[in-house]
């Protein structure tokens, strides 16, 4: 029986190795009979490195995990031991019991009319279920609760879990399962029973555990009871033995102590006793700590250094700079811990950049991986939905899984094709339903080698999205999963190491959806999206022991290494703060004995002390995330606190910001020229449009390339033509009405022009009833206008026009067409119609919308005279159809047309000088750019430049 603490100045795993060497330094195999209990298994590989480090060639000890405890070894103690192992019920995956909670839930969700977000419900009520299993507080205590006050939701909310409360252990009973915590609690009771029945001889030792758990705890006590046991306990100080309350860092083991009544006395620290250092590196994680700044140990700040950014790619960045350096300068070991996994990600992707090989795969769910993530859940939402994303379909057909027969050059040679003689400068349509004879119809023209492959490898293809489009539209849970895999199978082409990967993943999937009751109206892929996540992706295999290892919380306990960098040190990220539970609020948690956030504060002072043991310690932060501000969590702040209180300066690491800084964003960049072109005024066109009128005035680059070098942008591979569609049906409607208002009198005759129209232009449309709505929303606004409108003469509609620009003897021909013109007695209104964005007020008197302005210009200047000779236009306006609630806006512009028709043929007399008389070049400036044509103005490398 011993009890021993090591010190948080210490490693954990180097005394435990140095104490094992030093006890069989005179038998080497007597090490092989030590067994040996950590808390994790990463920590258990790390306690086997450091053995074969300090002795190489040694023999091992028999490591335990405690989470992953030897029932085989139990079970051969006796064999009433083995029979009871061996009828032990198997443990329920994590897969399987989101799959079954998933169920319940959405039953939840229906019966009460509810939207609530299924995934967020089925995640808390996970950690609801582990926190009472982890506290030993039994299900029945839900009947129990007690809101406080009345909702509607937690009404449901507690019927629903008065209910769980009956229903769930039978569904594990009929499943012959029980929980990891569960299965964990009787193997420790089955091996407390072998030691009691049969005392061990060889030592054994639990390491690193605080006791945080009542099942570890009851290890914790069985072992310390043995006369060969020995328990290390992690930086507990025995002289800190009163006042200790639940969020204190030695809250756990101060309860093992009490319940085991040990006197703190026998508890020997190894191998030192409490350094200087020790202690202030615990009264620094104590707000109410009380230190003499003349006695305070100032090592802890001589080690440490913080690093403050102002967004998390940039804090990554530094901290990639700052690892560089360090490996620079010597070969050890970095050990980074963090709760965000995006910065987890985005650090190892800046290094990568420097060839520095890093171990990220702590806690990396299957959807994170390139089997899980970018190919099931790819080909899942590419061809769920009913609208064909081409864009999202050809990534997929390129994913690195995909290939024909085993053959990946052959597949994408063949794809190449598909898409340059397929695809390119086709229209292609927008359904799924409309695709496959797309595809195939156009394939049907080719008989090359390539056309042919893909002929055949579509063809069967399209029948098995065929199969799994309509079983998803039956939402028959089995047969989607079973056409979906089928896809994937087919995709992957026959390659052996892929499928077998493949095929681990989609049986744990079918074992976790196998016989699921029916999850109602809940569609497959929010299901299947739901537990997928909840596979774990096993930690890649390698020779190569990483110098660089990115952690979680859990992970890095018992781990030390030359250079600790505890980054994200916000409030919201780590220690983790409670959420908003849509279950339990924080009087029902205390009503059923849950513990409450803050008790979790004392487990992550525990932590951060086995962080700051370290030889070297870097804490990192970002002021921002996703545009959010962040705050710093208590650590960062306690630190700060205490070192400005004893005098001590923290060491900034913020240099390596700036040199982020100047690498992003340098003070002088290498200066473009914008592009611009010289064209003879000989070849300049002497007849434009409206349009290019505008062009001509706003961005005269783009008026050569659109109009001189007659360039226009490639097809989109994928584009929704729908809004487009109806606003050339609108206008089409609307001038029909306006021009044979006699005919369409009526709403029905109206309405049978509407469906006429609907069929010509919107028959391909994914919501055509939304689209109808509108429309006739427009037609009887139309219609009453035209009625209550007893002033007018006459309305022409979809008029051309022209005039010519005289200047310096150089003439310009504007031509030009005009929605809709209503004649009055001594005036006329030139109207334009809208389905889309409406031009400023401000955009039309500065000339950048110039178009009723020019259709002014017509009237005043041009053809439109002969309508109606010598009058004045007195409105000009935009009309808004919207078919919203107020269907039509009608937004008149507030200048006057003659004033704004002088103004425009002014600036345009400007252009022709400068252009057609002058023969200036056509450039292009930082706010004329245009997507179309972003690569061949090369935007990117002149726009942000310093010219000199």
């Amino acid at each position: 029986m011993a009890y021993f603490t090591i010190p948080p100045s210490h490693s954990i795993l180097d005394v435990i190795a140095d104490r094992l060497i030093e006890e069989t330094s005179s038998d080497p195999l007597a090490i092989t009979h030590y067994h040996i209990y950590l808390s994790t298994r990463r920590s258990k590989h790390r306690l086997t490195e450091i053995i074969n480090q300090k002795k190489p060639n040694s023999f091992l000890p028999k490591i335990i995990s405690l989470t992953n405890l030897d029932s085989e070894a139990i079970a051969f103690i006796s064999l009433n031991l083995m029979k009871e192992i061996t009828q032990l019920p198997k443990v329920l995956s994590s897969a399987r019991r989101r799959a079954l909670l998933f169920s319940l839930v959405s039953k939840f969700n229906e019966q009460n009319n509810k939207s609530y977000n299924i995934n967020q419900l089925v995640s808390s009520l996970e950690t609801l279920i582990d926190d009472l299993l982890n506290e030993h507080i039994p299900l029945e205590k839900l009947s129990d609760l007690d809101p406080g006050f009345n909702t509607d939701h937690h009404v449901n909310s507690i019927s629903f879990l008065k209910l769980f409360s009956q229903i769930w252990p039978a569904i594990l009973k009929e499943e012959n399962v029980i929980s990891p915590q569960e299965y964990r609690r009787i193997l420790i009771t089955l091996q407390k029973k072998a030691w009691a029945e049969k005392p061990p001889e060889h030592p054994i030792w639990l390491v690193g555990a605080s006791g945080s758990l009542p099942e570890v705890r009851t290890l914790m006590k069985a072992i310390g009871s043995l006369a060969t046991g020995s328990v290390f306990l992690p930086g507990y100080d025995p002289k800190i033995k009163n006042n200790i309350p639940a969020h204190h860092p030695f809250a756990s083991q101060n309860l093992f102590i009490e319940e085991s009544r040990l006197d703190t006395q026998i508890i020997k620290a190894v191998p030192t006793l409490y350094a200087p250092c020790d202690t202030a590196l615990y009264k620094c994680l104590q707000r109410d700590s009380d230190s003499d700044p003349e006695k305070s140990d100032s090592s802890l700040f001589e080690k440490l250094n913080i690093l403050e950014a102002d967004r998390i790619d940039e804090e990554a960045a530094a901290i990639a700079l700052y690892i560089r350096h360090f490996l620079e300068e010597t070969h050890k070991t970095i050990l980074i811990v963090t709760q965000n996994r995006s910065l987890a990600a985005n650090i190892k992707h800046h290094l990568k950049v420097f060839d520095i090989y890093v171990d990220a795969s702590a806690n990396i769910s299957i959807d994170q991986t390139a089997t899980g993530g970018s190919f099931i859940k790819s080909s899942l939402f590419t061809l769920v939905s009913p609208i064909c994303s081409w864009i999202d379909f050809v990534a997929l057909l390129k994913h690195p899984l995909c290939q024909i027969q085993g053959d990946r050059m052959g597949y994408l040679k063949a794809l190449r094709w598909f898409e340059k003689h397929i695809l390119r400068g086709a229209r292609l349509p927008v359904l799924w339903i409309d695709v496959k004879s797309f595809v195939l119809n156009r394939l049907e023209q080719y008989t090359h080698e390539e056309a042919i492959t893909c002929s055949n490898f579509f063809t069967h293809f399209f029948a098995l999205i065929d199969n799994f489009q309509s079983t998803c539209r039956k939402n028959s849970l089995q047969n989607c999963f079973q056409s979906h895999g089928d896809i994937l199978s087919y995709l992957i082409g026959g390659d052996t190491k892929n499928e077998e990967q493949l095929n681990v993943v989609l049986d744990e999937l079918a074992n976790a959806l196998e016989s699921l009751p029916s999850v109602g109206s809940v569609p497959y892929s929010q299901i299947l999206t739901s537990v997928l996540c909840t596979l774990m992706s096993p930690p890649a295999v390698s020779s190569i022991r990483p110098q660089v290892q990115i952690l979680g919380i859990l992970e890095s306990r018992l781990l030390r290494s030359d250079l600790a960098i505890m980054a994200g040190m916000n409030s919201d990220t780590w220690p983790v703060q409670q959420q908003d539970d849509p279950w339990l609020n924080r009087s029902m948690r205390e009503q059923i004995g849950l513990p409450l956030p803050e008790q979790n504060l004392g487990f992550a002072a525990l932590d951060m002390m086995n962080i700051l043991g370290c030889k070297k310690i870097l804490l990192t932060r970002s002021n921002s995330h996703n545009g959010k501000p962040t705050q710093p969590n208590i650590f960062w702040h306690l630190l700060k606190l205490k070192a400005a209180k004893q005098g001590n300066k923290i060491q900034s690491a913020n240099k390596y910001i700036s040199w982020v800084r100047q690498r992003r964003y340098p003070p002088t960049q290498a200066a473009h020229r914008p592009p611009f072109v010289h064209v003879d005024p000989q070849h300049l066109p002497p007849k434009i449009s409206i349009s290019d009128s505008s062009l001509l005035l706003n961005a005269p680059y783009l008026f050569y390339l659109h109009k001189i070098a007659l360039l226009r942008p490639l097809p989109p591979l994928s584009v929704k033509t729908d809004a487009v569609n109806f606003g050339i049906m609108m206008h089409d409607i609307l001038n029909k009405l306006a021009a044979s208002s006699h005919l369409y009198c009526s709403q029905e005759k109206s309405y049978q022009l509407m469906h006429q129209m609907l069929k010509k232009y919107m028959k391909g449309a994914i919501a055509p009833a939304f689209w109808q709505r509108r429309a006739e929303n427009i037609i009887c606004y139309f219609l009453d206008h035209i009625k209550t409108s007893k002033n007018i003469e006459a309305i022409v509609t979809e008029i051309s026009g022209s005039l010519f620009i005289e200047h310096q003897g150089k003439i310009l021909e504007i031509i030009g067409r005009t929605d809709r013109i209503d004649i009055y007695k001594d005036s006329i209104e030139i109207i334009d119609y809208k389905t889309g964005q409406v031009p400023a007020q401000t955009a039309v008197a500065n000339h950048l919308a110039p178009q009723l302005s020019l259709e002014a210009a017509l009237y005043y200047q041009g053809s439109y005279q002969k309508l109606k000779p010598n009058v004045d236009v007195q409105q000009i306006s935009y009309w808004k159809l919207s078919g919203k609630e107020n269907p039509v806006e009608i937004i008149p512009i507030n200048a006057h047309a003659k004033d704004l028709a002088n103004s425009v043929i002014e600036n345009l007399k400007e252009k022709i000088e400068k252009y057609y008389i002058l023969g200036h070049a056509f450039s292009l400036t930082a706010d004329q750019d245009n997507p179309d044509y972003y690569t061949l103005t090369r935007y990117p490398a002149w726009s942000h430049a310093r010219m000199p």
